[in-house]
């Protein structure tokens, strides 16, 4: 799972692929048991936003779907500075993730074709929140896997998706997210790409 957010909040996306047991698409709000380890996390992820993931303990993802009969409340993971399995550092083993939300969770269609417009889901704490991500809701194949940092100041109320005219890229530039903010009302700073990642969606 990548581990994104900073000082409003934190967040886990699953990692997904195009086949079972991996092809959905999961974006949860999390905080950590351990109130040090999210601290540390919070200020780290504010500061130096780059990529951090998580190494779960087993579960099925199922369980975190509307309506699971035995909705995941909890799980124990690695924390991971950089990609699992790309070099990356464990910092922290065996933290508890409590789940507070899930934010969205839907299955991956391969063969349903792309649709017309790259769509970007916003991701954020609440009203409050001065940290907003953009999170690339994956349509089908091939497709990317991108989450985008925006800033603001204040109370900014942005809407909840934007959308941007597929073309030929997998995912969209950080220009042209900052025009669709512009176009749909939201006052914003596009600040930076966090994760983008084609490979596996191939």
């Amino acid at each position: 799972m990548l581990l994104f957010g900073g000082r409003d909040g934190l967040f886990l996306s699953h990692l997904p692929m195009f086949h079972r047991p991996h092809d959905t698409q999961v974006v949860l709000q999390v905080h950590l048991a351990d109130g040090r380890h999210e601290e540390e996390l919070r200020r780290e992820l504010a500061a130096r936003p780059r990529l951090w993931t998580v190494v779960p303990e087993r579960f099925e993802l199922d369980r975190l779907a509307p309506g699971a009969s035995q909705p995941l409340r909890s799980f124990h993971a690695d924390v991971v500075r950089g990609h699992f399995e790309r070099g990356g550092k464990t910092v922290h083993a065996n933290d508890e993730f409590i789940v507070d939300r899930v934010v969205f969770d839907h299955r991956l269609t391969p063969t349903a074709g792309p649709g017309p417009a790259l769509v970007y889901r916003v991701v954020d704490a609440g009203p409050a929140a001065r940290e907003h991500f953009l999170v690339h809701w994956i349509a089908t194949r091939p497709d990317a896997d991108h989450v985008v940092r925006v800033l603001t100041r204040g109370r900014t109320a942005l809407p909840p998706q934007v959308e941007l005219a597929r073309g030929q890229a997998l995912a969209a530039t950080p220009e042209a997210l900052q025009h669709a903010l512009g176009q749909a009302g939201g006052s914003a700073r596009v600040d930076r790409t966090i994760y983008l990642e084609t490979g596996d969606l191939e």
